[in-house]
């Protein structure tokens, strides 16, 4: 019987948007079948593709006059690593439909990149079929009209930054109620865990569980909760798939099946050796 992978969104986004080298990597070791849920699909979509969307409207603002000073911009802007990605992820688009120095041509090549890749999210990955955050960011469609593609875009980007949205989920119901055993044991496990990788994403995340109050939780706070919620979610039958370090702790303490993957430029560089 195959064994069942749940993506996290640090492997969803490789095998979704990386190099074959990469996508081929995962090929490899993950055989069974593979599954994501609302949740991942909204952090993918909050992420990857609203970073997507904002680079778009960089490079339409007119005083830029070409690619590389939008790229340079970027870059001084965000240093994090999935901002880095989306560098990366542009530049060899441009480059493989020779758009580097058409702007209008690279809007639309972008533009419908993105389009592609939200469809690819919604239809070539299963869904667990057990997401009781019941987020609804994660089913959010993109309205496309190639008319008014700016207009598409950008009600799409509003959507996944209402910090309102939480209101028609249940991830309150989820924290609170659900789950409210297992976050006290993560906070209390926490500090007496044996080192198992870099630990300061598993601190920043226990001191959000820590600090959840009475008071609803919003979209905002639930971003500081996601490793936590996406634990959470993984069936005990099922492996955790990701690159983070906050799940070895995470999934230890929770009992939960899990392998951490190595990062895009660790797998192009091991292959580049070989």
């Amino acid at each position: 019987m195959n064994e069942k992978h749940f993506l996290d969104t640090s492997v969803l986004r490789p095998i979704l948007t990386s190099p074959p080298k990469v996508k081929e990597y995962y090929e490899s070791v993950l055989k069974g079948e593979k599954y994501t849920c609302e949740y991942v699909r909204m952090e993918f979509l909050r992420g990857y593709i609203k970073s997507s969307i904002n680079f778009y409207f960089l490079l339409a603002m007119p005083q830029y006059t070409s690619f590389s000073d939008v790229l340079n911009i970027w870059s001084n802007k965000f240093q994090i690593r999935e901002h880095k990605n989306i560098e990366v992820m542009i530049a060899n688009l441009f480059e493989f439909n020779e758009c580097l120095n058409n702007r209008d041509k690279s809007l639309r090549v972008l533009a419908d990149y993105i389009r592609r890749l939200i469809g690819k999210l919604h239809h070539s990955l299963k869904k667990i079929g057990n997401d009781s955050t019941y987020c609804t960011k994660g089913e959010l469609k993109l309205e496309f009209n190639p008319v008014e593609l700016d207009e598409s875009l950008r009600s799409f980007v509003n959507i996944l930054q209402d910090n309102k949205q939480y209101k028609n989920c249940k991830i309150n119901e989820f924290i609170k109620q659900k789950h409210k055993d297992d976050i006290k044991r993560i906070i209390e496990i926490a500090d007496k865990i044996n080192e198992l990788g870099n630990k300061k994403g598993f601190d920043k995340i226990v001191e959000s569980l820590k600090s959840l109050s009475e008071k609803e939780i919003t979209c905002a706070y639930c971003s500081k909760l996601g490793d936590a919620i996406i634990a959470l979610l993984s069936d005990v039958n099922w492996s955790l798939e990701h690159t983070d370090y906050s799940f070895n702790y995470l999934c230890e303490i929770l009992n939960k099946k899990h392998s951490i993957h190595p990062y895009d430029k660790i797998i192009m560089d091991s292959q580049n050796v070989m």
